[in-house]
């Protein structure tokens, strides 16, 4: 991926996780966005999603399912923030680690 990840297209779906404190993306959902993706020559880069009650850091939950090395993660704190707070990492060796973002 190189030092720099740009991304184009936001595909939001819709959580299917039954506890509060948990994210999963559609299974059906995930496979269409990536053969989408994969027809116009584009890969998934990352995956963004929010703590409506938390910071802007991993959960122990985010860190149980970080995926591939080089994904980017974004999180969106909401919490006593009318804007929210944004965060990026990468996973990398088997965890979390914060980058810099920004947009273009």
């Amino acid at each position: 991926m190189g030092d720099t990840v740009s991304a184009t297209t936001l595909h939001p779906t819709r959580n299917t996780a039954s506890e509060t404190d948990r994210f999963e993306i559609d299974p059906a959902a995930h496979i269409s966005i990536l053969r989408a993706a994969r027809a116009r020559g584009k890969e998934i880069v990352g995956c963004y999603h929010s703590h409506p009650n938390g910071n802007a850091m991993p959960s122990a939950r985010d860190l149980e399912n970080v995926g591939e090395e080089g994904f980017v993660w974004l999180i969106l704190a909401l919490a006593g923030r009318p804007e929210g707070e944004l965060a990026a990492f990468v996973v990398s060796a088997g965890g979390l680690v914060p980058i810099a973002y920004g947009a273009a």
